[in-house]
């Protein structure tokens, strides 16, 4: 799990500040989710949505179903970001 803090503390470090984060827990047993819950609780921009396991498609379609953004960009357990990315 020291892989998803690292995720969405590099994913709240964007130089573009005004976004929204949505975090989908997938069904996991091993923390995230209170971990995700953990970020929401510090940051209005994210907003955590946990649901049953799903496989490979269930997060990406609740998150883009979920969104109010025109543009989406994705980001995985072990993927941190740049600064610069957005």
């Amino acid at each position: 799990m020291p892989y998803l803090t690292e995720t969405m503390e590099s994913v709240l470090s964007q130089d573009l500040q005004d976004l929204e984060v949505i975090a989908v827990n997938d069904g996991s047993t091993d923390g995230s989710g209170e971990e995700l819950d953990r970020f929401a609780a510090l940051d209005s921009r994210v907003t955590v949505h946990h649901q049953p396991n799903s496989g490979w498609p269930g997060m990406p379609a609740t998150a883009a179903s979920t969104s109010r953004a025109v543009l989406l960009s994705c980001s995985w357990t072990q993927t941190t970001r740049s600064p610069a990315m957005l």
